[in-house]
């Protein structure tokens, strides 16, 4: 990253961003361009280059078109691309809490994302592990913001879905339920976020453990 000038790196974000609503959503191309898209947002500084383009408001609404596809291939890359943004812009936030470009970051993105925080929701209750997986994988990295806590913590039976063992079939799913759990109790007014009796629910559930 160290080696593109802020400049090309702007410009390579438009041109993507441009790119991205192009490709058919549910396609071999949007897959492509999305696995692009997420690897750019892997960084704070691809991410901040990428809002700043004129495109991102339309790049994030395919996105969320490809979150509700049934091309499998084009909703893992679409929530590969919210795992790597919203991971991101929580590690620059976390580096330096005082850093208001980082602030910002995650500001453009909780208004950008919070909509699609129902279809993410939805995915992590389908039958097919993949999806399953994926899915709750983004809710990980939701949970890595306050207002990604709101969100899905407001979604009809998310408490009890989250703390549900017997209903998971895999590890995998088993591990991220509890990480998405610990990374939400992690924010210091949680208690607050969620209500007291919900607090005391999942503060048991990690104790616990996993399984």
């Amino acid at each position: 990253e160290g080696m593109v000038s802020p400049a090309l790196q702007a410009r390579l974000c438009h041109i993507l961003a441009q790119r991205l609503p192009q490709e058919r959503a549910g396609s071999d191309g949007a897959v492509d361009m999305l696995s692009v898209v997420a690897a750019l947002c892997d960084t704070p500084r691809g991410l901040a280059a990428l809002q700043r383009s004129s495109q991102f408001a339309a790049a994030v609404a395919h996105v969320a078109t490809n979150l509700h596809t049934q091309h499998q291939p084009s909703k893992l890359a679409a929530l590969s691309v919210i795992v790597s943004a919203t991971r991101s812009a929580a590690l620059a936030c976390r580096a330096d809490a005082s850093d208001e470009t980082a602030s910002a970051a995650a500001g453009v993105l909780q208004q950008a994302l919070t909509p699609l925080v129902p279809a993410v929701v939805k995915l992590t209750r389908v039958p097919i592990l993949e999806e399953r997986i994926g899915a709750l994988c983004c809710c990980r990295s939701l949970a890595m913001h306050r207002w990604g806590v709101q969100a899905l913590f407001a979604e009809l039976g998310f408490v009890q879905f989250i703390i549900d063992r017997k209903e998971e079939s895999s590890k995998r799913g088993l591990e991220e339920k509890y990480e998405v759990v610990r990374e939400a109790l992690a924010h210091a007014d949680i208690g607050q976020v969620l209500g007291a009796d919900n607090h005391s629910v999942l503060v048991a559930f990690v104790s616990d453990g996993a399984y």
